[in-house]
Order: structure tokens, then C-alpha cells, then sequence
């Protein structure tokens, strides 16, 4: 279980897919926020084998495992963000519905428009917390660690998969 290989990719309309791999590729089990939810959900004897020499430390298998999702900044590929999540079906809440951003922007912004909740909800996730879920639900980093470029890719995909047009139809 030194590797992980990618088996299905959901197009996109936006520019942020680009950077996916390919349907086929293999990739390693040591970096990406695919293979800590993977590792986190692993037989220990192999987690702790590939932690080793992993880009990310043993404590990330733990946020894993009680918040339910993995976010990765540039583990793999540099300048490249991941979030993931074991099981898309799943009906399990660890975060805000990120397919309801827009409406929740609309409900929470106290005046502002929905680009503006959006980015400084990852600028400064605490800054407001969408009524039950806990501050620090969200990734802390993601405004130290994106680019402003990298922040308004970010916005407008949410944007657009979260109820502002343009995303995927339900």
C-alpha cells in the first residue's frame, strides 16, 4: 500500500481541475490530502511505515479521523491546494455544505456579497462559524498558505459549485 491510483476524476468547467491527474495515474501514499484520509482509515502497521517518509506527520492522521476531511498545500505538487473526504455519499456533517456557500453567504455575510464571505471565510475561518460546527472546523492556514491568485480561484469555484452558477447540476 505504498501507492494510490485514481480511478475516477468529475470534470469541471473551472480552471481549478486542471491540475488534477489523469484517471490512471498512480501517485504516492506519502503526500495529498487523498492519502491522509486514505492513511487515516489504513491498517497502522502500514500508516506507520509510509508516515516516514510522509510530507505530512502522524498528528494530520488523527485531524483526519475526528474532523472527517484532509486539506494538503503544495504536499504533492507546488502551489497545488487539496481537500478531501472519504465516502462523497456520505450524509455525515464535519463541515459546513459547501454546496449551499451562496445561500449561506447570503443568510450570514451581514451585508456582504457572497465573494467577499467566501474569502474571508478562508482568510480567517473564525471569523465567522456557521451555526453548528465548532471554530476551527476549518483549515486555519489557507490565508498564509494561498496566494491572493490562488485565494480568487478558490472563491470563484466555490462560487460557482456552491449555488452561484456555473457548477455541476444536482
Amino acid at each position: 500500500m505504498s501507492e494510490r491510483n485514481v480511478v475516477e476524476k468529475v470534470p469541471s468547467e473551472l480552471s481549478l481541475s486542471r491540475t488534477s491527474p489523469p484517471v490512471g495515474s498512480v501517485l504516492p501514499m506519502t503526500a495529498g490530502s487523498a492519502a491522509q484520509v486514505l492513511l487515516a482509515h489504513a491498517d497502522r502497521d502500514d500508516a506507520e511505515r509510509l508516515l516516514a517518509e510522509a510530507a505530512f506527520p502522524a498528528t494530520a492522521l488523527a485531524q483526519v479521523r475526528r474532523r472527517g476531511w484532509a486539506a494538503s498545500v503544495a504536499e504533492r505538487e507546488s502551489g497545488v491546494a487539496s481537500v478531501s473526504a472519504p465516502d462523497a455519499g456520505s450524509t455525515a456533517k464535519v463541515g459546513p455544505d459547501l454546496d449551499k456557500v451562496v445561500a449561506d453567504a447570503a443568510k450570514y455575510a451581514k451585508g456582504k456579497n457572497a465573494a467577499a464571505y467566501i474569502k474571508e471565510s478562508i482568510e480567517n475561518p473564525n471569523a465567522f462559524v456557521v451555526p453548528g460546527f465548532p471554530k476551527g472546523t476549518m483549515p486555519q492556514t489557507f490565508g498564509q498558505q494561498l496566494s491572493p491568485t490562488q485565494i480568487s480561484a478558490l472563491v470563484k469555484f466555490l462560487i460557482a459549485s456552491g449555488g452561484g452558477g456555473g457548477g455541476k447540476k444536482k
